[in-house]
């Protein structure tokens, strides 16, 4: 599932993960001092990844994106203060503070589009727990809303 797209130019929630800890490793290079790290190429962004991931790539993609967490909280931990978010990021015009509620942000918005693709996959996938003689027009095994008017 984690290779698949609902349509062909959307992101899969394979590079979607790729590209969230393609950010948190940007977040530690600026943390460390990288002045000259950046994210300039789709390869860098969302990966070159294949259509169908196999449980062992996924897995490496789980583990890059719990590695790059690690990381930025380590660097985090080297901090005696909070003095720094007020400074620049390196080779940027934004403070430490802006970046790492940006990647907090950033994280939140790209989880809740892999939600929602995981939900969409699993209605309309080959195998789906909906794929059901039961269902009606709308896929959903559960009978029309026409039926459950007078609960509303």
């Amino acid at each position: 599932m984690a290779g698949k797209r609902i349509a062909p130019a959307t992101h899969s929630i394979a590079e979607l993960v790729f590209h969230m800890t393609s950010w948190r490793i940007f977040c530690v290079k600026k943390m460390q001092g990288d002045e000259t790290f950046d994210i300039t190429t789709p390869d860098k962004n969302f990966g070159a990844l294949p259509d169908k991931i196999d449980d062992f790539e996924w897995e490496a993609l789980e583990m890059e994106l719990s590695l790059s967490q690690e990381e930025l909280i380590n660097e985090l931990d080297k901090r005696d203060d909070d003095e720094f978010l007020e400074d620049i990021v390196p080779g940027r015009d934004y403070t430490y503070y802006d970046m790492l509620h940006g990647i907090i942000n950033h994280d939140m918005y790209h989880t809740g589009q892999i939600m929602i693709l995981r939900k969409a996959l699993t209605f309309k996938g080959a195998g789906s727990r909906f794929a059901d003689d039961d269902a009606d027009e709308y896929g959903s095994p559960f009978g029309s809303s026409q039926e459950h008017d007078d609960y509303y």
